[in-house]
């Protein structure tokens, strides 16, 4: 049985304040694919995001992790299967050192100390963070909070990476380093940015949305320089899309 695909099927949800943030959403991603989910704002992208493992549930319509339907009972088994990366660090960084926060969810999961201590510190060296694991996370700078969050994720060994908005607020030599974590990574990956540069260069497939609904779904290339497309979304091309190496895309 693979866990490594997601797939929305009809998938709807509603705010409690009325506010209709996903529309009949359908979808499927494979194995190893790297998938961006793009959108002006509010266009329902963290919403998408936050069904992928159940931090929310559709009103109506089905998500699946493989052959598994994501429901408040599945939640234990998806969540290992699911990794979400917040787009506030913060926001999963909250134990005493770095070493603590990533080993946290792995010690949900009542593995031995040793296995433990193997994933914590595979995490932190696929980050290039292991050097701060004494630290605490005040002590850390947004590029290497950043990390630090991928890094509790990737200890709980998921099958399927998602990632809110992972380079918001990162300076450029931070957002190199993280663009260069994210193309070694082999998981199915998933990525909700406005930074179009970051969809270009990493995901060879983008799902546009607007207003709660998917406009496009297709390859980045073409999408991204198809003008028209862009103007409605309310998106602007990235600049390797205007200012293409060698004249070509």
């Amino acid at each position: 049985m693979s866990h490594h695909y997601l797939s929305f099927e009809n998938v709807s949800y509603t705010y409690p304040d009325g506010t209709a943030a996903l529309k009949s959403i359908s979808f499927l991603i494979n194995h190893g694919e790297k998938v961006a989910i793009i959108g002006a704002n509010g266009a329902g992208k963290s919403t998408l995001i936050m069904h992928t493992n159940g931090l929310l549930l559709p009103d109506s319509g089905t998500v699946n992790v493989g052959n598994i339907k994501i429901t408040k009972q599945t939640l234990p088994l998806i969540r290992q299967s699911v990794g979400l990366v917040f787009q506030n660090a913060d926001d999963q960084l909250f134990m005493p050192t770095v070493y603590d926060d990533v080993a946290f969810g792995v010690i949900n999961m009542n593995l031995p100390q040793s296995e433990i201590d193997r994933r914590v510190t595979q995490a932190l060296n696929d980050t290039n963070s292991y050097h701060l694991k004494d630290k605490a996370s005040y002590q850390l700078s947004g590029g290497q909070k950043r990390n630090i969050a991928i890094a509790t994720v990737l200890a709980m060994e998921p099958n399927i990476l998602v990632m809110d908005e992972p380079t918001a607020n990162l300076d450029s030599k931070s957002r190199r380093n993280l663009i260069n974590l994210i193309k070694s990574f082999s998981h199915t990956c998933i990525i909700a940015t406005h930074d179009l540069d970051l969809a270009w260069e990493i995901c060879p497939r983008t799902i546009i949305m607007a207003n709660g609904s998917i406009i496009a779904d297709g390859s980045t290339r073409e999408l991204l320089t198809d003008t028209n497309l862009l103007n409605k979304t309310e998106l602007e091309q990235p600049y390797q899309a205007r200012y293409p190496i060698n004249g070509s895309v």
